[in-house]
């Protein structure tokens, strides 16, 4: 699951430094040339997209997400394993809901086609399904770490 993690993180510091470039490259042609690419917003907005739903399951996996801590400081040591069971839990289930209802979405609209680029929709949230599926196999890498006490 490391290895998953790390490839995934590579990914999203590409996807990042693609995410700069094209951007750096719009302002210098708007500000030194007076012109622009109309395609830039549409593809950075998908960039943007993709790295955030794509690397979000590296944060939950390694638990460095923002937390509210302060009830789960005063639980022993077991509730804090149930607190943890629940919660992961829940975000696994909340991810299978989203892999459902991405897959009912894609069923109705998955054709239609982004403005500019004409990226069709399912590619254009194919991002969110990818990272809905990494998020789960951290979930339950989660969950077997909870209940082998790590």
């Amino acid at each position: 699951m490391k290895r998953i993690m790390q490839g995934v993180e590579y990914i999203a510091i590409a996807v990042l430094l693609s995410l700069s470039a094209i951007i750096i490259l719009q302002v210098i042609m708007r500000n030194f040339f007076g012109t622009g690419f109309v395609w830039v917003e549409e593809l950075s907005r998908f960039l943007l997209l993709s790295m955030v739903l794509i690397s979000a399951p590296v944060v939950f996996y390694h638990g460095a997400h923002v937390k509210f801590d302060l009830f789960y400081r005063k639980l022993s040591v077991r509730g804090k394993m149930i607190h943890s069971l629940v919660l992961v839990s829940l975000i696994v289930f909340f991810h299978v809901v989203y892999i459902v209802s991405h897959y009912q979405l894609m069923k109705n609209s998955g054709n239609v086609l982004s403005p500019c680029l004409s990226i069709p929709n399912r590619y254009y949230f194919a991002a969110g399904l990818i990272g809905a599926v990494i998020a789960i196999a951290a979930g339950i890498s989660r969950i077997i770490g909870i209940l082998k006490g790590d």
